[in-house]
């Protein structure tokens, strides 16, 4: 017998680790991306001449 356990398989080199992954960068990202706006950092609301009454 060896003293060495068995190495399992890495988390990302299965499909379904991979979909995982990528599933929670998308879901960090939409949420920066909504937070930001939420605050006003990007994309500004600017408001026309018409409406400054």
């Amino acid at each position: 017998m060896a003293d060495t356990p068995e190495s399992k398989p890495s988390f990302w080199s299965s499909l379904p680790g991979i979909f995982t992954g990528l599933g929670g960068l998308i879901a960090a990202l939409a949420a920066l991306i909504t937070a930001l706006y939420s605050t006003g950092v990007i994309g500004t609301k600017s408001v026309s001449n018409e409406c400054r009454r």
